[in-house]
């Protein structure tokens, strides 16, 4: 009596796909697997090899997309199944490996390089942040812990549990805000350095006038003054227990305040750069902001508070490696291939976010409505079953909760008068003499305190 109705479902275009992706094999080939006619690689003595670059780093990533966790994945998906135009091979599982290792990084910075390249040519990206437009990029700034190898090698099997040499490292890095993409990445092997240790040689490559953004673990006088000194603009927050001076004051009206100060005390560590303090309270806490962008009229306050708040953005994208991408399972105790797996990681966590907001231009809505973990669960299964997923998404987007309100705080910043801005005086002393004050190690005092007879 109530039979159900089944609907006509679409039927997948599988020509046209497999079509697209092997001209997307052809595009990256090239880089893969480079030749100059006026050097041709020498032939080897031996058995030809079966398994060529190209097909090697493919299948790597289009493993990862499919969640691998092991290298007999890998093994497996070779052995069963073709990558393209290029067919099944009966291989080894250490023999993957071994090319794997013999293969190197060069491969994977060609691909990345590459891939950037066609997503740029091929699908334009809308500005996923519009403010500060003086800066022609907006960065922000962290570093993530790696986490536990297996104890697989005979090195790491000695080692107890919850040593630090069996953490694979710490990835310091530069997430592009604007485009929500990865445009620096550092491998550091100690795990135990302050994260401002090698800060300022991760931003040497930088563009005078990029704009960054960082927490209070690179909090220090020097580094800001090093910043300013290099002509980058920055912006973080207050350390709660720091010294200043006020030296001019913009606005101040209950608990909003714009002005610039001297960090540091006379007779203590100071620094060397005027800086400019922004604070708002929110009804029950007073916030603190730092910046060198000492002009209120090309950064007002209010864009100060936001510019902030979207540093979280780094933090998301942490979050995408590890748990979306799968970052959070190394495959291997081996630093190069921990390495190979970082950035194939890389490569899909930046063709993903470049697609998201690509489909998010193409409906009119903002990039964080568009579910990122959602995306990464069933794009694939929309590739390979032939559909478009612009038009998917226009269809069953809302329905499925892919496109759905955002859940991301949203700063209110305390958005100041520009007639009610005082402008500094001409005679305004901008910079001084830096000054450092080493002191001992807590631990060292506590010894000096302990030899000499002293109560602590």
């Amino acid at each position: 009596m109530y039979d159900t109705v089944l609907a006509k479902v679409p039927q997948p275009d599988i020509a046209q796909t497999r079509a697209l992706f092997d001209d997307l094999l052809i595009d990256l080939e090239p880089a893969l697997m480079p030749f100059d006619p006026q050097n041709p690689a020498p032939r080897r003595r031996g058995r030809p090899r079966q398994l060529c670059p190209t097909h090697l780093w493919l299948a790597l990533v289009l493993c990862t997309l499919q969640g691998m966790n092991s290298y007999a994945q890998l093994w497996r998906l070779l052995f069963t199944r073709s990558v393209g135009r290029f067919a099944a091979l009966r291989l080894t599982s250490p023999g993957i490996v071994r090319r794997l290792q013999q293969g190197g990084l060069q491969p994977l910075y060609a691909l990345n390089a590459r891939v950037g390249e066609l997503l740029h040519q091929r699908l334009p990206l809308p500005c996923a942040c519009p403010l500060a437009s003086f800066a022609p990029a907006i960065l922000a700034f962290d570093e993530t812990t790696l986490d536990v190898v297996h104890k697989h090698l005979p090195a790491l099997r000695t080692l107890p549990k919850g040593d630090p040499g069996l953490l694979a490292g710490k990835v310091a890095a530069l997430f592009d805000i604007r485009r929500q993409q990865w445009v620096g990445i550092q491998f550091r092997h100690d795990v135990l350095a302050h994260c401002s240790v090698a800060a300022l040689s991760a931003l040497t490559e930088l563009t005078e006038g990029t704009l960054l953004l960082f927490d209070l673990g690179y909090f220090a006088f020097a580094f800001f003054d090093a910043l300013t000194e290099r002509k980058l603009w920055w912006v973080t927050r207050l350390r709660s227990n720091v010294t200043y001076q006020v030296a001019h004051t913009h606005y101040r009206h209950e608990g909003t305040l714009d002005a610039l100060v001297w960090l540091g005390g006379k007779r203590s560590s100071h620094a060397g750069h005027l800086v400019r303090l922004v604070r708002v309270g929110d009804g029950s806490h007073l916030h603190s902001y730092l910046t060198n962008v000492t002009d209120p009229s090309l950064l007002p306050a209010g864009d100060v508070v936001r510019l902030y708040a979207r540093r979280w953005d780094i933090e998301l994208a942490f979050l995408t490696l590890k748990q979306h991408l799968g970052l959070c399972s190394l495959w291997s105790g081996r630093q190069d291939l921990i390495l190979q797996q970082l950035w194939v990681v890389l490569l899909l966590a930046s063709l993903y976010q470049h697609l998201r907001l690509h489909l998010a231009g193409e409906l009119g809505i903002d990039p964080f409505e568009l579910s990122l973990p959602l995306l990464l669960k069933y794009l694939p299964q929309m590739l390979e079953q032939g559909w478009d997923p612009l038009s998917w998404l226009k269809r069953y987007g809302r329905d499925l909760g892919l496109i759905r309100p955002s859940s991301r705080y949203v700063s209110v910043g305390a958005d100041i008068p520009t007639d009610q801005v005082v402008l500094p005086p001409a005679d305004l002393v901008w910079t001084r003499r830096a000054k450092v004050v080493r002191t001992k190690a807590r631990t060292a005092r506590k010894k000096a305190l302990a030899t000499s007879g002293s109560a602590p």
